[in-house]
């Protein structure tokens, strides 16, 4: 029996009992019981599965810090190559180097270089953000101020140790 299909009987079994103006029989007890056991055993069973999994995060996370600081290595060390490999090419005259599977050229491109501290601001787009700011409008509705569009919701945050 998973989760859902506990809920789904205790929402029933209650839903039955207020139904006798909250009289419990003896098959209703018994099946209240099982119940909760049932519930302390799969939660007990998800509360570690979790844990698992948490662990498992953990893990991955620590993979994956090592695999991008092994890309990062790379990156610069073929960054390096590349700059070494033009500057020489540069030095020496050499435009193109040429084999039967691969070859090494230059190709022309244009970039624009702009000085953003004395350019006009015509040659600009203007740029304007807008971000709430949560914690004044927790502040304020705290305070008893209406804050259309705002609200404070109150979560229960399950902790598994």
């Amino acid at each position: 029996m998973n989760l859902y299909k506990i809920e789904s009987d205790y929402i029933a079994l209650a839903n039955a009992i207020i139904d006798q103006d909250g009289e419990v029989t003896e098959n209703q007890e018994l099946a209240l019981q099982i119940t909760n056991e049932a519930l302390q055993t799969k939660g007990i069973a998800y509360s570690y599965l979790i844990k698992s999994l948490e662990y498992d995060n953990e893990i991955l996370d620590a993979e994956i810090k090592r695999l991008q600081s092994m890309k990062k290595t790379r990156t610069n060390l073929t960054d390096r190559l590349k700059y070494t490999l033009k500057d020489a090419m540069i030095l020496f005259g050499i435009s193109e180097l040429k084999t039967a599977t691969l070859k090494v050229n230059f190709r022309k491109s244009e970039s624009v270089e702009v000085n953003e501290e004395i350019i006009d601001k015509k040659w600009c787009r203007e740029k304007i953000t807008y971000t709430p700011d949560k914690k004044a409008i927790k502040e304020a509705i705290e305070q008893g101020v209406e804050v259309v569009g705002a609200s404070i919701s109150y979560n229960q945050n399950l902790t598994i140790k």
